[in-house]
């Protein structure tokens, strides 16, 4: 009898080592499951939502036309400023973080912010496999400074652009862990041209 309690005990002890083993791997299994939805396989450009656009609400000193897929959430960094915001994309788990500083008459703290957002993307040139940054023209006639980047990076493209006198505005497209841009080409491309259409319908206010 005490045999027989002492197998019923370890049958029970194997049982419940096994229903634990089963619930972790039912939970990596979801974990999985949900990254290959969310970066897996989005990355392939499979379920790519289509491209729609809305304007950004009142009360800003700029203006322009971000993706519907993607939430306006104020800034939580210790160093935000007025009229700091990140657009999160919940589809991909990427953030683009603006910031915007007003540089009126001081020509000297525009130049300190041109330069320090070129510093902040080149912080990265450690991981990345090159840097491209160009100068390109909206159609509104405004010039932005376009950073790409390439390799095992978070942050593959970045922007800032100014009028030179009152505005400046600087947007960083980051994803929560560095990866191959091979990897995510396709979510990279879809929120580098939403990136693009912001810039091309951006307005600054008085």
């Amino acid at each position: 009898m005490l045999y027989s309690n002492k197998f019923h005990f370890r049958l029970k002890t194997s049982r419940g080592l096994v229903m634990l083993l089963i619930t972790a791997m039912l939970g990596l299994l979801g974990f999985w499951v949900n990254g290959y939805f969310k970066q897996g396989n989005l990355s392939k450009g499979n379920h790519l939502p289509a491209q729609h656009y809305q304007p950004l609400k009142s009360g800003f000193p700029y203006q322009f036309e971000y993706s519907i897929h993607a939430h306006l959430l104020p800034a939580t960094s210790r160093h935000t400023m007025d009229y700091w915001v990140n657009l999160y994309y919940p589809d991909f788990d990427a953030t683009i973080y603006l910031s915007y500083q007003s540089v009126t008459d001081n020509q000297a703290l525009l130049n300190d912010w041109c330069k320090n957002a070129s510093a902040l993307a080149f912080q990265h040139q450690v991981k990345a496999s090159s840097i491209e940054e160009s100068i390109i023209q909206t159609p509104k006639g405004h010039q932005a400074h376009v950073i790409e980047l390439f390799g095992e990076v978070a942050t593959p493209f970045q922007f800032y652009t100014t009028d030179g006198k009152k505005h400046f505005l600087r947007a960083a497209l980051y994803f929560k862990t560095a990866s191959q841009n091979d990897a995510l080409a396709p979510v990279i491309a879809y929120i580098k041209k939403d990136m693009i259409h912001m810039l091309n319908t951006l307005e600054w206010k008085a």
